[in-house]
């Protein structure tokens, strides 16, 4: 069984909380924690709360937020003012989170289970690097990160030349590369050839399960905003592509093994993620073909065909 921690921005776009949802659905994978980051983390993880108790989860997997800035402090947050409103966050304490930062609880949990944890990374990397930056000798012992983030192929016009979760916090992303843990990164160039649209949106709508509820709402909440920003009907399903590649291995087709390197600075650079085309010490692995049918099976299997899914045991 995979041994994970989950580092997520949950609340904006809906994909966070499907992913977390075919996490919590895959007995393949014990979730230790989950870490909130990027902007208001003790907002995000009451909603970490809220998902876990449409499974009976409550208070069952510790929730630790991390701090709401970027690792400079600096970059702006962004933050479109739809978090949290399909829940009643004045209603849930303070209590639900640990009073321990997000990196103090993945250096310690990484200590005790050396070589072990597979950090699931799918929002801006400030947790994970100041993670590095506190214990650089227990961080080495992280058995590998599996990442949501980056775009490689500036030959398609549909896609931005920097993704959120780099450019969010470039800073942030350098140190985490930089480090040398096994990367396995999940790009646009692959996350946007999925979709979840009005055919799923029907289906959750009639689940049975109150997680099925809950998600049919935040969908309902996000497909305003993406139609209005982006002109379509449906959503990519980007975080929810990183779990079920660790749970599916061969849903990837095709790999890039590169060193990646992240722009800082630069009007039109920021944020980019550059690969070293050849590297010596090459330490990411790339998806840059993935089987969507058989991954939207899944998902669409364990998550909106929902009822009621069998729980890994939780410690």
């Amino acid at each position: 069984m995979n041994k994970v921690i989950l580092d997520t921005d949950i609340g904006t776009d809906v994909d966070d909380i499907l992913a977390l949802s075919l996490l919590l659905a895959s007995p393949e994978l014990q979730l230790l924690g989950v870490t909130t980051a990027y902007g208001d983390t003790r907002l995000r993880a009451k909603i970490v709360h809220h998902v876990l108790a449409q499974m009976n989860l409550a208070g069952q997997v510790p929730i630790a937020p991390g701090g709401p800035a970027t690792l400079n402090g600096e970059r702006e947050i962004f933050w479109p003012g739809h978090e949290g409103k399909n829940i009643d966050a004045a209603t849930i304490p303070d209590t639900v989170m640990l009073n321990q930062s997000a990196e103090d609880f993945i250096v310690e949990t990484v200590k005790q289970h050396p070589g072990e944890i597979t950090l699931i990374a799918i929002a801006p990397l400030a947790n994970l690097a100041r993670a590095i930056e506190q214990d650089p000798d227990t961080m080495r012992q992280v058995k590998q990160i599996y990442m949501m983030g980056g775009v490689f192929d500036l030959s398609r016009d549909d896609l931005p030349v920097a993704e959120h979760n780099i450019v969010s916090d470039p800073e942030a992303a350098r140190v985490v590369f930089d480090f040398g843990l096994p990367i396995t990164l999940f790009p646009l160039d692959v996350t946007t050839r999925t979709a979840l649209g009005p055919a799923e949106m029907a289906r959750l709508s009639r689940a049975a399960h109150p997680l099925g509820h809950f998600l049919h709402a935040e969908l309902v909440n996000w497909m305003p905003y993406i139609q209005a920003r982006h002109g379509r009907d449906y959503t990519h399903m980007h975080d929810p592509l990183t779990v079920a590649a660790l749970l599916r291995p061969a849903l990837v087709t095709q790999w890039l093994r590169t060193r990646v390197g992240i722009e800082v600075q630069g009007e039109f650079t920021v944020g980019m993620t550059v690969p070293h085309r050849g590297a010596s010490q090459a330490q990411v692995n790339v998806a840059v073909g993935v089987d969507v049918p058989a991954f939207q099976e899944l998902f669409v299997r364990r998550v909106l065909a929902l009822g009621t899914p069998v729980i890994a045991e939780f410690h």
